[in-house]
């Protein structure tokens, strides 16, 4: 009979020879020595390897499907956002000698406010099933926490390079913010 364990706190707690402890209140049952245990969680893959009863290494494996499908999300939100600085530059252009200022607070404004036009986020996420998901415990003010994350996103090619290495944005990881599959229909 095996006893599972359960995490106490937030972070990585101790462990034994029955068992050690993933984040989230994953368990793993009888991990013995030198033995790599696999746990999904969501669309993340956990994996924690042991070794004289110590954990060695830890590490979260997120599915590249899900980087993929964000990626291909993000370039149809710059896809549309070109498109819309096209037709506004060129209405504008014909209406007022001054429209480069009020063109620069339009494309801004509709950045930040591109996760609120769908209840799973932008028109990119839309299109291919993702849908902006809370993560911490703090269920309030989760519309106000979309538009925060989009401040960064004026640093776009920073944040893309973040995206690939950490597989998560920092906004969404301070603000306990994460994307999530919602496979073949919208919630």
């Amino acid at each position: 009979m095996t006893h599972p364990y359960y995490i106490k706190n937030k972070g990585w707690s101790s462990f034994d020879k029955r068992g050690a402890v993933y984040k989230y209140g994953i368990t793993v049952d009888r991990l013995e020595n030198n033995d790599i245990a696999y746990k999904f969680l969501n669309d993340e893959l956990i994996e924690v390897r042991m070794k004289k009863n110590r954990v060695i290494k830890k590490k979260k494996m997120e599915n590249s499907s899900l980087l993929v499908k964000r990626c291909i999300a993000f370039f149809i939100e710059l896809l549309i956002l070109g498109f819309l600085s096209g037709i506004l530059g060129f209405i504008f252009e014909k209406t007022n000698s001054n429209y480069s200022s009020y063109l620069t607070y339009v494309i801004l404004t509709i950045l930040v406010f591109k996760d609120t036009v769908f209840q799973n986020g932008s028109i990119g996420k839309y299109l291919l099933k993702l849908k902006i998901t809370d993560v911490s415990n703090n269920k309030k003010r989760f519309f106000i926490r979309k538009i925060i994350r989009n401040i960064t996103v004026i640093f776009w090619p920073l944040e893309f390079i973040i995206i690939l290495i950490m597989k998560r944005r920092l906004t969404d990881l301070i603000l306990g913010l994460d994307i999530k599959n919602i496979g073949n229909g919208a919630e």
